[in-house]
């Protein structure tokens, strides 16, 4: 299935017994900033302090120093950082990683992510 869209997109999905269902695409409505992008190509991003419960906008030292510590490259928009995970989901193997970790991993549950090896490991 392709898709070609004249504006960038809110795309809501789920998963159920491992099939991915389209649940809703609209047109972005918000004025919140995307990180802007080097080409014209579509992109994904995942915003990195959603993941670690961190929804308000972080300072300018702190966006810095998670850029300085972190081996992955990481965007900025509206004082929120991104990591664009298009190439992860391009490749049927590293898709299903990111998928499948989702499943294996439970609420409440330890992992280490060794970023420079590639992997997360439960605890």
């Amino acid at each position: 299935m392709e898709a070609h869209f004249g504006h960038p997109q809110d795309i809501e999905w789920c998963l159920v017994d491992d099939t991915f269902y389209i649940v809703q695409s609209r047109e972005i409505t918000t004025l919140f900033p995307i990180p802007d992008a080097t080409d014209s190509e579509n992109h994904v991003y995942v915003s990195v302090g959603h993941q670690q419960m961190m929804t308000d906008p972080m300072k300018p030292l702190g966006l810095s120093f998670w850029q300085m510590t972190t081996p992955r490259p990481m965007a900025v928009a509206g004082g929120r950082l991104f990591v664009d995970i298009t190439q992860e989901l391009a490749s049927p193997e590293r898709r299903n990683v990111m998928v499948n970790a989702t499943k294996r991993i439970q609420d409440g549950q330890r992992i280490r992510v060794n970023g420079t090896e590639g992997y997360i490991e439960i605890l």
